[in-house]
């Protein structure tokens, strides 16, 4: 039986000499696994299967946790390989969205917030160093783990394990420092430096290991990291 679907590739993955899997999330279905023979030939549009892009696929639809592609075609036109900041945010996020997603009952939602943050990174020329950052923490909203701020105002510490704004000090709580730049983010005309962007980002990444579980920190981590320097 030939399906079709719309879609998000989340993880691509090298099999044999020249065959593909990669993971997609479906805009009717959730993560599909996807079986693609000789999809790294050259003649194939190997440069649609790059993380975060948006694609059309059809396929056969199988009794195992592998669906075959007959045929896959390119949604957002943005040949995103030949900007490596792109390239560089999207193959660091999808490593994040592929860890959140897999033990939540799918949305619909989540599928329109990747999409739409999706193409507001395609429209981007620079400024590329706050999309990070901001991704994760809007994302968190989506999730269901987007920090309390009705006491921001009135409170020095951060509690991670809660997600709230408290002037109470205990285990769960940051310190002041860490704090503030916690506040930072939730303000619109905040200015970073390179290095506040640096803390945030780890500080966003230690959130998300106390709300996903089994959460590991991205291995291009540290590609993002030097890019940015």
């Amino acid at each position: 039986m030939t399906n079709s679907t719309e879609g998000i590739i989340l993880n691509i993955t090298k099999y044999g000499e020249s065959d593909l899997i990669f993971n997609c999330l479906s805009f009717d279905a959730g993560v599909i696994g996807f079986f693609y023979k000789n999809g790294r030939n050259k003649k194939k549009k190997v440069n649609l299967i790059l993380p975060l892009s948006e694609v059309e696929v059809t396929y056969v639809k199988k009794q195992s946790n592998l669906q075959f592609v007959r045929s896959i075609e390119n949604r957002d036109q943005v040949y995103i390989y030949q900007n490596v900041y792109q390239y560089s945010i999207k193959l660091f996020l999808s490593q994040i969205i592929i860890q959140c997603i897999q033990d939540v009952n799918y949305d619909v939602i989540i599928y329109d917030f990747i999409r739409v943050k999706i193409s507001e990174l395609n429209e981007l020329s620079s400024n590329y160093r706050n999309y990070v950052w901001r991704f994760m923490l809007d994302f968190t909203q989506v999730l269901g783990f987007y920090p309390n701020i009705d006491y921001i105002e009135n409170s020095y510490y951060f509690d991670v394990y809660h997600g709230v704004f408290t002037n109470e000090f205990q285990n769960n709580t940051l310190n002041k420092e860490d704090s503030l730049l916690w506040k930072k983010m939730f303000d619109d005309n905040t200015i970073l430096t390179k290095q506040e962007r640096k803390i945030i980002l780890q500080l966003l990444l230690d959130y998300y290991s106390v709300h996903v579980h089994n959460f590991k920190v991205p291995t291009s981590l540290t590609i993002l990291e030097e890019l940015f320097e």
